[in-house]
């Protein structure tokens, strides 16, 4: 049998199998799930294409798409509840067959006691995407021209799909979060492994300020929400939810600390700032400039572009200028272990 099939003949072959099941409705008459309907499709498609010299290989539940021949592949999907949307593949397709290069679409919905049938080019029909236990493609059979989310992104499909095609998600929706908002699902490298979420007492309490102070430093500043962004930090990247963040850098209430001939009583994170220094300039040495960026990025992109040059440390010190006065200047003093601030404050 011959492989060597054109455009034309293969949706030929889509438009005769589309036909011949919605003129035949006794063939779908006990169709009730999506195996059933992909085994109809196969047999039909695979009977018209023998007729003319084709022979479609099916792949089974594990490889997408459902059924091929050459460089062509379809895959099936079926809905009882009426609608032309459904939850799609994986957007990494590790299990894509190689040669296959363009995919269709070839969707069967009941609408009452009949089956309606549409196909699409695969492209055309995936308006989002979105997370089950992995990021996937939304369906939508009906789809105006222009609004995939390829055309959203600026990414063609055929540059978007495989193995990178997270991380590309993740660049491109980084550019849209507003403040506030911030990505939840990650890529394989970062996925955790456990599936239970810990409370804040199974982390180091002095641990959780200084990665904190350096990846969240809106935590200094006096916004009603800066602590969710740090939430969701330790949640992605530790499986532990807090609901006392507040509690681990402000209790106590104000501190008290005495300058040659004043005392003032600053927050209390700013006094765990000058304690945690040591630590925090040994956490930005080891901290990957691309985590930084990665985090740094969503919510100072401006201050980080016109800093491209500066180091992590000198990038860290301008972003926490933007959120109070002269905490760079305690950091500084807590390196050194001074006994003396530069605005002359002593250590209580």
């Amino acid at each position: 049998m011959s492989f060597n099939i054109t455009k034309n003949q293969f949706e030929s072959l889509l438009d005769k199998t589309k036909d011949f099941i919605i003129s035949n409705p006794m063939l779908t008459k006990d169709i009730s799930n999506g195996d059933q309907f992909e085994e109809l499709v196969f047999g039909i498609i695979n009977k018209f294409g023998l007729q003319e010299g084709f022979s479609f290989i099916h792949t089974g539940k594990l490889t997408f798409p459902d059924i091929y021949i050459s460089h062509f592949g379809i895959e099936v999907k079926y809905s009882n509840s009426g609608k032309w949307t459904s939850t799609g593949n994986s957007i990494t397709e590790t299990t894509r067959v190689r040669e296959v290069s363009y995919i269709y679409i070839f969707y069967g919905k009941r609408d009452s006691n009949k089956i309606e049938i549409s196909w699409k080019m695969y492209e055309e029909c995936l308006s989002d995407i979105v997370v089950t236990h992995h990021p996937r493609y939304l369906i939508d059979m009906e789809l105006n021209a222009g609004d995939t989310i390829f055309e959203k992104m600026g990414i063609p499909y055929e540059c978007f799909s495989g193995p990178d095609a997270i991380k590309k998600l993740q660049k491109y929706y980084r550019r849209t979060l507003k403040p506030g908002e911030e990505i939840w699902w990650l890529d394989e490298s970062d996925v955790i492994k456990s599936p239970v979420i810990y409370n804040s007492e199974k982390i180091n309490r002095n641990q959780v300020q200084v990665e904190g102070m350096v990846i969240c430093p809106e935590i200094f500043s006096n916004s009603g929400t800066k602590y969710f962004n740090l939430a969701v930090y330790l949640l992605k990247n530790y499986n532990v939810l807090s609901t006392n963040l507040r509690d681990i850098f402000s209790a106590g209430g104000l501190v008290s600390m005495t300058a040659k001939d004043c005392t003032i009583t600053p927050p209390r994170i700013f006094h765990h700032l000058f304690k945690r220094a040591e630590d925090i300039n040994q956490y930005l040495i080891t901290v990957k400039r691309s985590f930084l960026m990665e985090h740094w990025n969503i919510k100072y992109n401006d201050i980080v572009s016109a800093n491209s040059k500066a180091s992590k440390e000198e990038l860290w010190k301008i972003i926490l200028n933007t959120q109070a006065v002269n905490i760079p200047a305690l950091y500084k003093n807590g390196l050194t272990a001074s006994d003396i601030y530069e605005e002359g404050l002593v250590r209580k």
